[in-house]
């Protein structure tokens, strides 16, 4: 999917500069869409080919002359050429088609050897010269795979791992948000995923031969202001200066790019969940019915934010990993939600761009990161929010939020309120187990101390009010616990 939508992004240039404005397909009007496509990836002869085809035109991408330059005893690669179409639809709209298989590998020998295949595609898309990107596009993969070998660090092992997906299928739309961007969604289903890792010897590479299988992931997004013209304006730039004494020459140029890229985009949202998640380990097989993750941030922007929030659902692991009376203990659902905001990332990626000298070495003045901390952080204090979350296990569940304001000056500060459901079913099961094992002699300790810290409620839930103020000092339902403990509290 993303080879094609870098064709697309290459395409956009070409049909958003309008060359072509005829009706029907002509060689004077191909030899006009190729020297174009040549400013995005660049004139080496066989790279890029367009031939007319009807009303519209062929256009092939080759990237075999390149490979062959960059061929060595050290590396070797190929890649099957692309291939689209593009027919005129009529209010500055075209029809882009490809399909069929398609691979790439290259091999690094030693070091990385890599292989993507697919059996079979189809991807089509209406491009909106009005637009510069694709107003919409569809793609479907059959028989994904992706295979690679490397030497582990860690054991000097060979290691070789291989993805295969059953079917990849996408969708992506996108309009115009009046201010030089697009706003823009992209929905992925991928099924029948199945991951294998397997390590040459013995010893400790037993723990890099696992298996793990999914049902399905699905993948959407939404992006504001997505500066799609300003990147592929960079890009050309980028080709149109190969050598580094040409950057260096023109890094006025680079800068004024690079500046109207910015904030990249306004905003961006994104969720993957993985359904029926298992993993066969060498200490047996794991499981999850669900796992998600959703990701909330702001581009380069005065305002910034960025929120996370991760989860899972019907984990179960191995047993004989953990002691008896904790198997109850371990969650089996977990949810996340954070957030970060105070933060500045258009100031000092400006400021950074000022005092940017490729000439130099270091191309950044020294000292320049803390010169510009102010910038990033410009109150002097980051805000961390944990919203709604929870741990859940068969016998408890443990939910929490809260506020934590992070001083660059001082100590941090905050209120956090906890509940607690299940203490006494779980000190029922550590106390069963004090006289046989240690550890549940500690933990026990440690679990007096918490229910004697909680408010009772009238559910048996435990309560607890948390609040660290300026001073280091933490209060818990009022009473100060950092004088309980004995100990000062920490300086700034």
């Amino acid at each position: 999917m993303r080879r094609w939508r870098i064709c697309g992004a290459v395409m956009a240039f070409l049909l958003s500069a309008s060359i072509i404005a005829a009706q029907a397909a002509s060689p004077e009007e191909a030899a006009q869409i190729k020297a174009a496509l040549q400013a995005y990836v660049g004139t080496e002869p066989g790279v890029v080919e367009v031939t007319p085809q009807g009303n519209g035109y062929s256009i092939k991408f080759d990237a075999a002359p390149y490979i062959a330059k960059a061929a060595s005893d050290d590396f070797k690669a190929y890649a099957d050429p692309l291939t689209v179409t593009a027919e005129p639809m009529g209010n500055g709209q075209w029809k882009v088609v490809g399909s069929g298989p398609w691979g790439l590998q290259f091999s690094a020998p030693g070091k990385l050897e890599l292989a993507i295949r697919a059996a079979e595609q189809n991807w089509s898309g209406i491009f909106d010269e009005a637009l510069g990107s694709f107003a919409s596009s569809e793609s479907k993969m059959s028989g994904l795979s992706f295979s690679q070998k490397f030497t582990d660090p860690a054991t000097n092992a060979p290691v070789s791992v291989t993805y295969t997906f059953q079917s990849l299928t996408s969708s992506a739309t996108a309009i115009s948000d009046g201010a030089g961007g697009a706003d823009s969604t992209t929905k992925m289903s991928m099924s029948g995923l199945n991951m294998v890792s397997l390590a040459e010897g013995g010893g400790n590479t037993a723990m890099n031969n696992y298996t793990v299988t999914a049902n399905s992931l699905t993948y959407d997004t939404s992006g504001k202001g997505l500066r799609m013209r300003a990147l592929l304006d960079l890009l050309a730039w980028f080709v149109a200066h190969p050598a580094k004494d040409l950057i260096i020459r023109d890094q006025a140029q680079l800068k004024e790019k690079l500046t109207a890229a910015l904030p990249v985009f306004n905003s961006v949202t994104s969720n993957a969940t993985y359904d029926g998640l298992n993993i066969a380990t060498a200490m047996g097989p794991f499981a999850l019915a669900k796992v998600s993750a959703d990701v909330n941030m702001n581009g380069a922007v005065k305002d910034g934010f960025l929120q996370e929030r991760i989860g899972f659902d019907g984990f179960t692991m191995p047993p004989g990993l953990v002691a008896p009376w904790m198997q109850e203990l371990v969650p089996t659902k977990l949810g996340i939600d954070f957030s970060l905001v105070g933060f500045d990332l258009d100031t000092p990626v400006r400021a950074a761009l000022a005092q940017l000298d490729l000439s130099k070495d270091p191309p950044l003045p020294p000292g320049t990161g803390q010169m510009l901390l102010p910038a990033l952080v410009p109150t002097n204090a980051l805000t961390v929010t944990f919203g709604a979350s929870e741990i859940i296990s068969p016998v408890y569940t443990l939910s929490y939020d809260g506020v934590l304001n992070v001083s660059l000056a001082g100590l941090p500060t905050g209120k956090f309120n906890v509940k607690f459901k299940g203490m006494d079913a779980i000190m029922a099961k550590v106390q069963a187990a004090v006289p046989v094992d240690p550890q549940a002699q500690q933990a026990m300790g440690a679990l007096l101390t918490a229910k004697g810290m909680g408010k009772a409620e009238a559910d048996g839930t435990l309560s607890y009010a948390i609040d660290i103020q300026p001073m280091g000092q933490v209060f818990v339902n009022g009473v100060n616990v950092t004088a309980m403990a004995g100990a000062p509290p920490p300086q700034p």
